[in-house]
């Protein structure tokens, strides 16, 4: 009851804002008719009043009817000329179909008024002298209103939607930050370096001490930002297999068969470490003899392909849908949803021979299309 009754309340009040917004035009118009006339007015003052404010009401009857031809045919950049050269007639035959209620009304309301008023031809003829040119632009001047609120609401809808978009990538950051720290790449890097000081191999243990500590500064360097150049996603990238390589020894070769020119293009930050992570753990880890992670960039017109290439065990009808959906591919689909909501594919699927094939494919876009304001 407390939502119907504010709903019939709210009409109630654009209602009567309504009666009062157009009473008052009423008003204000009868009076600069008297000033015109200066005293030679054939009307009385009452008799004035009583046209002008029901003609304005006339008028406030039809407003909704130009709003609506101002949503319909908006007058924007890219449709501006389109929309004036279709709302022009309209406006010229709108504004003439007015005073022709203009001049009926003038009769029913003073049917008595002397000389040309009584004759319905010259009435409408000096009506159209006399006003067309103000009800032409009370027209444009109502296209103009319509456009300015529009304006205002879809501003106002995008600024909702920056606030939504930076609330979600937030949260989507912090979960990639959260891969990035999680236990099973630390434990791991953590029990090689410890195995490598049993075997005295100090010198590679603290390769990859330093490694690892590079790789968590620049995790959290990149957390405030919600795209990066691909050039730097490939340094990280390349720390990361660093210490993956020390961890695999031999076992793990990585090919590079970046294009120069994707180098430049903005991707979300982080998003090869986990991809490339998805391909050693559920593909080379679990083949027995050595292995090999093709990394590929390249651009095909206005697209960023990004694909990794394992030849470990391949999938499986029991592993699919784990590697296709699994905590790292499904925080990265959550934040391709954001940044480029249907622009983008993210698929797994066999490779060619064996092994797995990961395929990104985004908007190449040289300047990030989202900035982080934290």
């Amino acid at each position: 009851m407390t939502l119907i009754h504010e709903l019939l309340m709210g009409r109630v009040k654009r209602w009567l804002v309504l009666i009062v917004f157009w009473l008052g035009i009423g008003v204000l118009s009868a009076l600069h008719w008297q000033l015109f006339f200066a005293g030679g007015d054939p009307y009385s003052w009452w008799e004035l009043y009583r046209i002008k404010v029901v003609l304005w009401y006339v008028w406030g009857v039809l407003t909704p009817i130009i709003f609506w031809l101002g949503w319909k045919f908006p007058i924007q950049e890219t449709r501006a000329l389109r929309s004036i050269l279709i709302l022009l007639p309209i406006s010229i035959v709108f504004t003439l179909l007015y005073l022709v209620v203009y001049s009926a009304l003038l009769m029913i309301n003073v049917p008595d008024a002397p000389g040309l008023f009584q004759n319905p031809v010259a009435m409408f003829l000096w009506v159209i002298g006399a006003h067309s040119t103000w009800y032409f632009l009370a027209f444009w001047a109502s296209i103009g209103v319509e456009n300015a609120v529009s304006f205002y609401r879809r501003y106002h809808e995008r600024e909702l939607m920056t606030s939504r978009l930076e609330a979600q990538l937030a949260e989507a950051q912090l979960s990639v930050l959260r891969s990035q720290l999680q236990p099973h790449f630390l434990f791991n890097t953590l029990h090689s370096i410890m195995a490598l000081v049993n075997q005295s191999d100090n010198k590679t243990a603290i390769q990859m001490l330093g490694g690892l500590s590079d790789l968590l500064r620049h995790a959290l360097e990149h957390v405030s930002r919600h795209e990066v150049p691909l050039r730097e996603e490939l340094d990280i990238l390349r720390r990361y297999l660093a210490i993956e390589s020390v961890r695999f020894s031999d076992r793990l070769t990585i090919e590079w068969s970046v294009a120069p020119e994707s180098e430049s293009a903005y991707v979300p930050s982080f998003i090869l470490q986990p991809l490339a992570e998805n391909a050693l753990r559920h593909g080379i880890e679990k083949r027995p003899g050595a292995g090999v992670l093709h990394v590929d960039s390249r651009v095909a017109g206005d697209r960023l392909l990004v694909s990794f290439r394992d030849n470990g065990v391949g999938l499986s009808s029991t592993a699919d849908d784990s590697i296709r959906n699994g905590h790292g591919l499904g925080d990265m689909r959550a934040r391709l949803d954001v940044l480029y909501p249907n622009a983008y594919s993210l698929n797994v699927e066999p490779a060619n021979g064996s092994g797995t094939m990961v395929r990104l494919d985004i908007p190449f876009n040289s300047q990030p299309t989202h900035v982080a304001t934290g």
